[in-house]
């Protein structure tokens, strides 16, 4: 695998996660970008608790590891990525991974905030009380302290790796009608009234 490819890897992960973590846009009725509304206030006593489950959670300490695993892992079920443990590309992807941490330090407290207050305006104060008290136990501190790695077992990734291949091929195939839609309709309103497109 060349460098260039895992770095076109790399991005492609990285705009899938930031699609998922923060997005800061959406899209409005009309087709065009919007920014995303101002989110409500929060009850304080829910915003403490979601802090708390946070803290216990994910601690600044596996903060870092945990966002680098769950990069990782979504680079690793990138179709065509082969990075077997010991490789030389193996490697290349840690090396690369491991620049990232000063950027994850900086944004962590933003992030964790963020989330903060997603969680309280999400789950009520009881629910929250349970997920401290799920996170405080012995039970709980091992989920988040390892829960990262199973994203790179062999199994899941594998299993990703081909879900992924799917979809992708299935947004190609839609993607590639819809041009051809589009393209057939310019045809017709220009006078080729026999036009047909092939994919549809």
């Amino acid at each position: 695998m060349d460098g260039g490819f895992l770095m076109r890897s790399a991005i492609v992960a990285l705009m899938a996660l930031m699609s998922m973590v923060a997005p800061v846009q959406a899209w409005s009725a009309e087709g065009g970008l919007e920014a995303v509304p101002a989110a409500p206030t929060v009850d304080p006593q829910a915003l403490q608790l979601a802090r708390e489950f946070l803290t216990l959670s994910s601690p600044p300490d596996l903060l870092e590891k945990h966002f680098v695993d769950q990069f990782k892992s979504m680079m690793l079920m990138v179709p065509g990525v082969q990075a077997p443990e010991g490789s030389e590309a193996a490697r290349s992807l840690d090396s690369m991974l491991s620049t990232t941490g000063p950027a994850i330090r900086l944004h962590a407290p933003a992030v964790t905030e963020a989330y903060a207050q997603a969680y309280a305006r999400t789950y009520s104060i009881e629910d929250l009380r349970q997920m401290v008290t799920f996170a405080a136990s012995p039970a709980g501190q091992h989920l988040f302290a390892r829960g990262s790695e199973i994203e790179l077992d062999p199994g899941v990734l594998a299993a990703g790796q081909s879900m992924m291949m799917d979809a992708f091929l299935t947004f190609e195939h839609e993607r590639k009608v819809a041009a051809c839609k589009q393209a057939t309709a310019k045809r017709i309103a220009a006078g080729e009234t026999n036009a047909k497109c092939p994919l549809a």
